[in-house]
């Protein structure tokens, strides 16, 4: 490389290199400050507009005494008092020190809210409260979508940031070391609370358990945080509970739909992938029509339209992958290309059931590895998708064997199965 040549052309700017992440911990911390500074002026709109209240109820109260004893009069205010009444209400004149009074508190009280303006105070720090939302609501999304790998936040969005966050500076109404203070001290508070909220709302978490079929080394702890990734994605538990009521316990789901949700958790992602197409998968030797299959995905399609469905009879894709015949689901789903992609999940009763054939420790490990079961083309195509794409930074992917004499050989092997498999009906 010349070393004239700028070196803005060889910067690494995706969501996981250095040069972004230094600049998504400065957004961050701008973020931090206008959470305080919200807090604050949300504290004082909420003190103003009490000290507002309170004036008004005070000062329509005494406005109404002076207007009664005005209408009225001390001298028949006095006459309608009874004998031996406090300050002696006999005597007129009691009556109207009263109301001079009263008069002269009506009088302070408009001085004190000309001074104060309570009500104009409350509603300028609510607006600051509205700007302060703005910045955080528009930062937050692209913190989000930065940790989403859709968005990179470089050091010209760090300075729009910065840019932004000095104009609210100048324009919001200064503030106290005492009140910034108290504002940590109640942004304390409510994280508190949120942390005791998650607490009662662990105890109605997804539970997941291994499903018949996992192998001897998948741990129920990997089953159970699977549940956990999955429960956090509403368009993922929405596909679940449409798979469980509209086709029941023999359906799972498999491929991208767990390993993405997966390694996007891993990554570190706020924000889950959306969901491509959902690959829906059972065992039915007795039936191996494909129409049967496309049935079933209608019913799908009927009750979630909004999701791209896939239904695969896995007795009829060993006849199209020209495999041997699969002893059941589990022995189907050892086949597949990756290890990562053997894991398939169902809802059932409230309980995610995960079959793992040949175990969780690579998907769960963020590992992108052969499988010796499956197909080396298959592999090698999903290796060069998943590295172009370079979404997970912190991938494991091995390279897939080229000219390996056992790939060739089962390659061939499946060749000659698949002509086996169609020239057999027509014997």
């Amino acid at each position: 490389m010349d070393a004239n040549s700028p070196r803005s052309t060889n910067r690494d700017t995706s969501p996981g290199s250095a040069e972004s992440t230094v600049p998504r911990r400065r957004v961050a911390e701008y973020v931090r400050r206008a959470e305080t500074l919200r807090q604050i002026h949300g504290n004082k709109a909420s003190r103003a507009q009490r000290a507002e209240t309170t004036y008004l109820v005070v000062t329509v109260f005494v406005a109404t005494i002076v207007t009664a004893f005005g209408f009225a009069g001390p001298a028949r205010i006095a006459d309608a008092l009874p004998q031996g009444f406090i300050l002696n209400a006999q005597n007129e004149a009691a009556i109207e020190m009263i109301f001079n009074l009263a008069v002269l508190l009506i009088l302070v009280l408009t001085l004190v809210g000309l001074v104060y303006r309570n009500a104009e105070r409350a509603n300028r720090h609510f607006r600051s409260v509205e700007v302060l939302t703005d910045f955080l609501r528009d930062w937050e999304d692209a913190i989000a979508l930065h940790d989403a790998g859709l968005v990179t936040i470089d050091l010209h969005r760090l300075q729009i940031a910065g840019e932004r966050y000095k104009g609210l500076l100048s324009a919001l109404p200064p503030n106290t070391d005492r009140e910034w203070r108290k504002a940590k001290r109640d942004a304390k508070r409510k994280l508190e609370q949120r942390l005791a909220a998650r607490a009662i709302e662990a105890t109605t978490r997804l539970r997941g358990e291994l499903a018949h079929g996992s192998s001897l080394d998948s741990s129920p702890l990997d089953a159970a945080l699977i549940a956990t990734i999955l429960q956090r994605d509403a368009g993922r538990m929405v596909a679940l509970q449409t798979v469980s009521a509209t086709l029941g316990i023999n359906f799972w789901i498999v491929g991208g739909f767990v390993r993405e949700a997966v390694w996007d958790w891993k990554q570190g992602f706020r924000a889950p992938a959306a969901l491509g197409e959902i690959d829906v998968v059972y065992f039915d030797a007795s039936d191996v029509r494909k129409s049967s299959e496309l049935l079933f995905r209608d019913r799908l399609r009927s009750d979630a339209p909004n999701l791209d469905w896939s239904v695969k009879n896995q007795s009829r894709m060993q006849t199209v992958n020209g495999h041997d015949e699969y002893r059941g689901l589990a022995d189907a789903l050892s086949r597949a290309p990756e290890t990562a992609s053997t894991v398939a999940v169902q809802l059932e009763r409230g309980v995610l059931r995960v079959m793992s054939p040949v175990g969780l420790s690579d998907l769960m490990g963020m590992k992108l590895r052969p499988n010796t079961h499956g197909d080396p083309d298959a592999y090698r195509r999903r290796f060069e998708r998943v590295q172009g794409a370079g979404r997970w930074a912190d991938l494991s992917a091995e390279a897939p064997g080229l000219g390996h004499r056992k790939s060739v050989i089962k390659a061939v092997s499946r060749g000659y199965r698949r002509l086996r498999n169609m020239i057999d009906p027509l014997k």
